[in-house]
């Protein structure tokens, strides 16, 4: 299954945007590997791709990106056919995730 990260403006709903910041201001519980493996994930083309680039397993990066569902409550990646492809709200995170990720 391959992964298109085509970057759009989302519309994404007032909710969601304050748990995303609620969450970032009051617990620290996604760290920054499960941000890396949101990126890797994204950027080299799925999870075993993305398994082998940060030198983990893939059941790894599959738990770091379903944790950080689970903790905002959103869905980050839709299939389209064989595609997945990133959701509004994945979108956003992933440009969270590279801010994060950069500092």
């Amino acid at each position: 299954v391959g992964f298109t990260a085509s970057i759009k403006k989302p519309k994404i709903s007032a909710g969601f945007i304050e748990r995303f910041d609620l969450h970032m201001t009051s617990t620290p519980r996604i760290g920054l590997d499960q941000w890396r493996a949101l990126l890797a994930v994204v950027e080299a083309g799925g999870y075993a791709q993305a398994a082998e680039t940060l030198h983990k397993t893939q059941s790894t990066i599959t738990y770091s990106v379903k944790k950080i569902e689970s903790l905002l409550d959103v869905k980050l990646f839709e299939l389209r056919g064989r595609k997945a492809m990133l959701t509004e709200a994945g979108q956003v995170l992933y440009r969270r995730a590279r801010t994060l990720v950069e500092e």
